[in-house]
């Protein structure tokens, strides 16, 4: 459980932070700036959630994880609608990178393995897993997240993501708040 959970939260983290490649452009590739990058990532990030968000609906053994999963999905739908529209407006094509990184492909393998881990486990241990992850991984992406928003510099982006990050932290403290409603040794089965 603990490798499983490392990696899971490392992954979700991966997933929840769409800033790991915002300062290097993809060698071979054309120059993707801070915005575009970092848009995309959200992106991406976005349908990862909606998909977790899908998953714990019908997987979650507490009615309270279905709703937190709901929640999820609403919220990052609503949250790739706003990334979309202002990439739109400006001319902003949110496309992958012609030449991803190794830690884009690696980020991309993990995503897979952590979902496919999502719809193998069950109960109460999918409960525990999917809160944990979802924890750690929404710290993690708030604390980068609001280094990065310093740095941007269009101000609508920035200005979309100081609008995410509270968000973002109301999904890290229900997540918290649902872990501490879990009674102990709640970890086990499959």
């Amino acid at each position: 459980m603990k490798a499983w959970f490392h990696r899971t939260a490392t992954t979700l983290t991966l997933l929840l932070l769409p800033l790991a490649a915002t300062a290097a452009a993809a060698p071979g590739g054309p120059t993707r700036g801070p915005e575009q990058k970092l848009l995309w990532k959200i992106h991406q990030t976005n349908l990862a959630e909606m998909k977790a968000g899908e998953i714990a609906q019908t997987k979650g053994e507490s009615v309270k994880v279905r709703e937190y999963g709901r929640r999820l999905y609403n919220d990052h739908h609503f949250a790739d609608e706003k990334i979309t529209a202002l990439a739109a407006g400006k001319g902003i094509a949110l496309t992958p990178p012609k030449h991803p990184t190794l830690e884009e492909k690696n980020r991309e393998a993990q995503h897979g393995e952590v979902m496919h881990h999502l719809q193998q486990v069950k109960g109460r241990t999918f409960d525990v897993d999917f809160l944990a992850a979802m924890v750690d991984g929404h710290k993690q992406a708030i604390s980068l997240l609001s280094a990065e928003v310093k740095t941007l510099p269009d101000a609508d982006v920035r200005a979309l993501v100081e609008h995410l990050i509270p968000i973002l932290e109301q999904h890290e403290t229900i997540a918290e708040n649902l872990q501490r409603e879990e009674p102990a040794g709640a970890t086990g089965g499959t």
